[in-house]
């Protein structure tokens, strides 16, 4: 899945608004992913460039994922 991941790093960048994303393994068959993006609108307007992000991913994704969206209340960082 890295490499995938890492093959997209252009399509990743070209994302209008997107700041980061962190990926995090909770177990061998669950991952968590977070994006942060400057404002809400540039999610909707990044879905496109997303869908075809997720398309390239299937092979290693064994559901369907489950998309939420909410503000950022808290960061933390040493």
């Amino acid at each position: 899945m890295i490499a995938t991941l890492e093959s997209k790093k252009n399509l990743m960048k070209s994302v209008e608004g997107l700041q980061s994303v962190r990926l995090i393994e909770i177990d061998d068959t669950t991952s968590l992913g977070i994006s942060l993006y400057e404002n809400a609108q540039q999610v909707v307007n990044a879905e496109k460039k997303i869908k075809e992000l997720m398309s390239g991913m299937m092979p290693h994704i064994t559901g369907p994922a489950q998309i939420m969206n909410g503000g950022e209340f808290l960061k933390f960082e040493l």
